[in-house]
């Protein structure tokens, strides 16, 4: 009887041996290869994927026969970090699409381009530090992404349309010099950003690019001759943030309709002394809301 007792209470322990061995068992590394340039590996210990290689990332193709990948897509899910090595110049569309769960992401100083919609829906991620040698950002490419601040660096010229929309957790942004273009959406649907630093070599703001954000106040710089529709929109007046416009630029020659829409009852804009008249006349023939002050600094001229 004695005997009986004791398998019963060392059995579920060997179980539970057996078990974390056959965990630890498990653990192992996948490898691939992704045309002839890009080889990767994922650790499903450490929940990382590696990618290495030279050049830029293969585009994947979606056809009749099925899908042409590079197959890393069953951890897309579970994967927390992910390495993109030296040497890579560009990541391709869709690439890391809805990595839900990765953290950390580590990108090379050689890359260049950033494909359509890379990272999007990635909510975990919270950081990501952009080489200085990045050129180009496709559309969407973080979007739905928890970053919480990013920078810019200057040579990429042109921040494309929905890079970084609805990505509700982003709070500081950056552009260095060297950025000419916002593009639509860019930055729409960001509630809590409430820190924008734009460059001087700033020329375009797109429609909709800072639509319904959490921005108390903005500095248009000084070379800027474009600003779309809905730029700076509100869209609940309930909730508008933005309380003072400073106009440094007195380039501007295209305004699109509505620009400060919904804006809060106390919203002040700032202009050239020089330029409040002709300023003043083409903000209220696109809709300025009435209440909204405008007033003529000779400081800004």
């Amino acid at each position: 009887m004695q005997i009986i007792k004791r398998t019963l209470f060392i059995l579920p322990v060997l179980l539970v041996c057996v078990g974390l061995c056959a965990g630890t068992a498990q653990a192992k590394i996948h490898k691939g290869s992704w045309k002839k340039n890009i080889r990767w590996s994922y650790d499903t210990r450490k929940k990382e994927l590696v990618v290495r290689g030279q050049g830029e990332m293969a585009e994947i193709e979606h056809t009749d026969e099925g899908q042409d990948s590079p197959g890393w897509g069953f951890c897309k899910y579970e994967a927390r970090r992910v390495r993109i090595k030296e040497g890579i110049t560009k990541i391709s569309d869709f690439a890391f699409f809805q990595f839900r769960s990765i953290t950390k992401l580590e990108l090379p100083g050689t890359l260049r381009e950033i494909g359509n919609s890379a990272f999007w829906d990635t909510p975990k991620l919270k950081k990501v530090c952009l080489p200085a040698s990045l050129e180009v950002i496709r559309e969407g490419a973080f979007q739905c992404s928890g970053l919480r601040e990013v920078r810019i660096p200057g040579g990429v010229k042109k921040i494309s349309s929905e890079v970084f929309f609805s990505c509700e957790h982003l709070r500081k942004v950056i552009l260095e010099e060297g950025v000419e273009k916002i593009d639509s959406g860019a930055f729409w649907g960001n509630r809590r950003l409430s820190v924008v630093k734009l460059p001087r070599s700033l020329q375009r703001i797109g429609p909709s690019g800072f639509l319904v954000t959490g921005l108390r106040k903005v500095t248009i710089p000084e070379n800027v001759e474009e600003i779309g529709a809905g730029a700076f929109e509100a869209a609940d007046p309930k909730r508008a943030t933005l309380k003072r416009v400073v106009f440094k630029s007195k380039k501007i020659r295209k305004w699109g309709k509505g620009i400060f829409d919904d804006a809060r009852r106390d919203l002040v804009i700032e202009v050239p002394a020089s330029k409040e008249k002709e300023y003043r006349k083409a903000l209220k023939k696109k809709g300025l809301p009435k209440y909204v002050k405008i007033i003529g600094r000779r400081a800004l001229d």
